[in-house]
């Protein structure tokens, strides 16, 4: 369990690390196609880095290609840049997002939006949901 403990803070080390230490990522290591976004009444947030006051474009699509949000935000004296997405309800269908700044472009498909639960190292973790009190 300890063992398990340290990989995870190591882990979480790493990806800090790397969210700050490579400015050349036009968009941060932590974000990727395949991943879930928070649903409303939050927005997500996307960032990463272009060079220092460059445009950065953001495109943001539904499962038919229909655009549903798109902006231009400029980049800090630093180089870093963020966009704050529309709230979307949770859904299973797959949105997609362009991003385009400094040269480049990262293009994230399958983001759904929704909630995630991270439980560990409790004894009641090997309960089912169906063997707790009152649960659907």
């Amino acid at each position: 369990m300890a063992l398990l403990v340290v990989l995870f803070g190591l882990f979480c080390i790493s990806i800090s690390y790397a969210q700050v230490s490579d400015p050349r990522n036009l968009v941060s290591n932590a974000l990727s196609s395949n991943m879930i976004l928070q649903r409303a009444p939050q927005q997500a947030v996307i960032w990463g880095w272009v060079p220092p006051f460059a445009p950065v474009n953001v495109t943001f699509r539904d499962p038919s290609n229909v655009v549903l949000d798109q902006g231009t935000v400029l980049a800090d004296s630093n180089g870093t840049w963020s966009y704050t997405l529309p709230a979307r309800p949770a859904d299973l269908l797959p949105y997609s997002i362009l991003v385009t700044g400094g040269n480049k472009s990262v293009l994230m498909t399958n983001l759904l939006f929704g909630d995630i639960y991270i439980i560990s190292g409790q004894s009641n973790c090997q309960i089912g949901v169906g063997g707790v009190y009152n649960s659907t």
